[in-house]
């Protein structure tokens, strides 16, 4: 079996299995049904599968998944299968909670597809350097150093507001963080090791994650 059918299996089974387990932890295995909320929810767990398939290959760049892609991973299914839970075991929260966290989601999409296409044949699920690789500097790069990485905390942070988990909201500050600080460290370092001065100078007029912010 290739990489890519090994993950397009292997993810929508971790994301059934979570979602389920956790609802049936909870005492209600059709926690989705006639809750618009949480039907949103499962439909953007399916998407967030689904679109990659067109846009990314699993196995580009070669060699393994680092150690910080396998712990952003758990952390996510930890933290949507908390989100589950909480939302099945605490309902009545406010829907303005489901709706900031749609428009979370809805700015992370946009964003992490135009730094994918900005990215084109250089983008690699991990930090590194390709052959003829230069220092993109265009497009949503022009402001934002990691705009794929703001599109992940963008996502992360809005999906447990969708089931208006506030316990889910803590579990991704608590767990996705620092892990994509860690990964930004990793890879400026890199970038700078590579690109020198120019990496250098980039940094003094642009953001890591948001403009104008940090």
């Amino acid at each position: 079996m290739t990489r890519r059918k090994k993950w397009l299996l292997g993810i929508p089974t971790l994301l059934i299995f979570s979602i389920g387990l956790s609802g049936l932890a909870a005492g209600n295995m059709r926690w989705f049904v006639g809750d618009w909320p949480a039907t949103a929810f499962v439909l953007m767990l399916m998407g967030m599968w689904a679109v990659p398939i067109a846009f990314i290959d699993p196995g580009r760049g070669g060699g393994k998944r680092s150690v910080s892609r396998l712990l952003l991973g758990l952390a996510f299914l930890a933290t949507i299968s908390l989100a589950v839970f909480d939302h099945v075991r605490h309902p009545g929260r406010p829907a303005a909670l489901s709706i900031l966290g749609l428009l979370l989601c809805a700015a992370a999409v946009p964003l992490g597809l135009a730094a994918l296409r900005t990215l084109g044949r250089f983008y690699v699920p991990d930090p590194q350097i390709l052959p003829g690789q230069g220092l993109v500097t265009q497009g949503v790069y022009r402001r934002i150093r990691h705009p794929m990485y703001t599109a992940a905390l963008l996502w992360i942070l809005g999906l447990p507001l969708v089931v208006q988990s506030l316990w889910g909201l803590l579990a991704s500050a608590a767990l996705a963080l620092p892990i994509l600080w860690f990964r930004i460290g990793q890879e400026e370092a890199l970038l700078l090791q590579a690109f020198g001065d120019q990496y250098a100078a980039y940094q003094d007029r642009s953001w890591r994650l948001i403009p104008f912010v940090f």
